[in-house]
């Protein structure tokens, strides 16, 4: 394979020596032993939806892409058990042809099951969390080669590897626990941008799934709320099948972005194009229709924090009062959307709604805005230390060096497990190993202290 690797953005590269894509277990654990013996740093290639520098390395980069197969459905368990490399789309469509519905995806179907586990990703619901919370058995390759069958959701082990940056070896597959295939009443409603966070509170407390979108250059915020029905499904109307090929994305992606750099007002085109899928409602849908809204992923930058739910009201009005204050003063470092979902506790060790029911803040912009640095920090500052927020691994961070540190006591276990696995830390990039983990720091600090 070509040694050259670029994320779907194309703001992380890497040259490894080598790119390796195994289409069994068997190829793994050779591949993974034959990096081993030259001592090559390995990193696990999924999707390439991932905005920080999770993947890149110097050494081996091990692709997932013939490691996409969905091995088997179990209907009396609502079960389905699926290879890391297999995209979001084919999972919920071979789940609904059984009569299942996946738990807590992911909006886009693009995205990968490896990659959607291994940095902590979920969809909005109170009732679920992160898609790694849904796996109740998994295969893991460790460095040096052993296979590891886990069954025991909950266990050390489990709760490390439900989100493991890539950090603890390779997931070859999981088992996902579904629910039978159920409709949602879906509605809408368009409020004033300022009077968003009122609202927020008794939505939540009246809507199983909730979402809300809300842009600066518009003077209005939208809710899109469902609850669980047994009506039956209609016919799709104000948006696109979530189940077709995003093609337009050529388009949207490509074209649209180097346009608006020219055209101002275009940024608000690409925002609209983004939530085509949202819908006009109220109708009812299947939950697959109801989740995967997101048709396209134009080039943006994408920055989210996870905060207790109960904050969620405060730190949705300070999003929306900071960037208006900007906006009146002509800087638009958020020119897409600003976006809010909900989740109940996560139990594994680092993923960002671990222990709390949560809120997943999200501000996106368009890529090459010359203004976004100037918020993300202020951003990154204030969710952490204002409301006790913790950065998405996949998604932008502004401070990685402190990240960790969002996780207390839980990064400190996850940190143990995964070096009882990898001691000779083959599976860290730099990013991860200094930055995000600081394990460099700790050795310079117990030096210092001896």
């Amino acid at each position: 394979m070509t040694r050259q690797w670029t994320n779907w953005l194309g703001n992380q590269t890497a040259m490894p020596d080598s790119i390796e894509a195994p289409a069994d277990v068997a190829a793994v654990v050779d591949t993974i032993g034959a990096a081993v013996r030259k001592r090559q740093r390995i990193r696990v290639l999924s999707g390439g939806y991932c905005w920080s520098p999770l993947v890149p390395v110097d050494g081996l980069l091990l692709s997932m892409a013939n490691l996409k197969q969905i091995r088997h459905i179990d209907t009396e368990r609502c079960q389905l058990t699926v290879e890391p490399g297999a995209s979001l789309r084919d999972v919920v469509l071979a789940a609904a042809k059984h009569g299942l519905s996946v738990k807590s995806p992911a909006m886009f179907l693009g995205l990968t099951i490896g990659g959607l586990i291994a940095t902590g990703s979920h969809g909005t619901g109170r009732h679920s969390s992160t898609l790694g919370d849904a796996v109740v058995a998994f295969e893991l390759v460790k460095p040096d080669g052993t296979v590891i069958r886990e069954t025991q959701p909950g266990s050390d082990l489990w709760r490390a590897a439900m989100t493991n940056l890539g950090a603890l070896g390779v997931l070859t597959s999981v088992t996902l626990q579904c629910e039978p295939l159920y409709n949602i009443l879906e509605v809408h409603h368009s409020v004033p941008y300022l009077e968003t966070a009122s609202l927020i509170p008794a939505t939540l407390r009246d809507h199983e799934f909730v979402s809300v979108f809300g842009s600066p250059s518009g003077p209005q915020a939208n809710f899109k709320l469902g609850n669980r029905t047994e009506r039956a499904a209609v016919k799709l109307k104000g948006r696109i099948h979530p189940t077709l090929k995003d093609n337009s994305s050529i388009i949207t992606g490509s074209f649209l972005p180097r346009l608006a750099e020219k055209v101002p007002y275009m940024t608000q085109v690409m925002a609209a194009a983004m939530t085509e899928g949202i819908g006009t409602g109220p109708q009812v849908v299947s939950e697959p229709d109801f989740s995967h809204y997101q048709q396209i992923y134009p080039p943006c930058i994408s920055s989210e924090f996870a905060i207790p739910i109960e904050l969620a009201a405060d730190a949705w009005a300070w999003v929306v009062q900071r960037l208006m204050q900007y906006w009146r003063s002509g800087i638009r470092p958020v020119n897409l959307v600003v976006h809010a979902r909900f989740s109940s506790a996560s139990h594994a060790l680092i993923a960002s709604a671990a222990g709390r029911q949560t809120c997943h803040l999200e501000v996106l912009c368009m890529d090459g805005n010359p203004h976004r640095d100037l918020f993300a920090q202020e951003f990154d500052e204030h969710m952490r230390t204002v409301f006790a927020g913790r950065p998405h691994w996949g998604k932008d961070i502004a401070n990685p060096w402190r990240a960790a540190h969002t996780h207390g006591a839980n990064m400190e276990q996850f940190l143990q497990m995964r070096h009882q696995i990898d001691p000779a830390q083959t599976f860290l990039n730099p990013y991860l190993r200094d930055d995000i983990f600081g394990l460099g720091r700790r050795v310079v600090r117990a030096v210092v202290a001896v």
